[in-house]
């Protein structure tokens, strides 16, 4: 049954297989597109989302109290969203690099709970 699919002509076997790889590389390159748009769309994502936390937090300490829920409505998106509160958030999975880049960004000393 196989045979009856597959051309009896060198030429034709030979572009078949031409074809065939021509294919099976597209598809490939595809997917290796993808996943590196994936990745560079999430540190995008969470370089532009460290900026708009220091800019809400900047505008947040230059501003009075009635304004603050404003700010954060205005800072909020899909992806992120902020709150005041007088406790911080012990999270188990912290991630030293964004706290230290944000304490550098907003020069907190490391004695400060963020």
């Amino acid at each position: 049954m196989i045979k009856r699919w597959l051309p009896r002509s060198l030429t034709a076997q030979i572009l078949l297989l031409a074809l065939t790889g021509l294919i099976l590389a597209q598809i490939i390159s595809i997917q290796i597109y993808r996943t590196e748009r994936d990745e560079t769309l999430g540190l995008v994502n969470s370089r532009f989302a460290l900026l708009r936390i220091v800019s809400a937090t900047r505008l947040i300490s230059d501003t009075p109290a009635e304004l603050h829920r404003e700010i954060l409505r205005a800072s909020r998106s899909e992806s992120l969203m902020m709150r005041l509160q007088s406790e911080p958030l012990m999270p188990q999975e912290r991630n030293s690099g964004y706290e230290l880049r944000l304490r550098q960004e907003l020069n907190y000393p490391p004695t400060l709970q963020i």
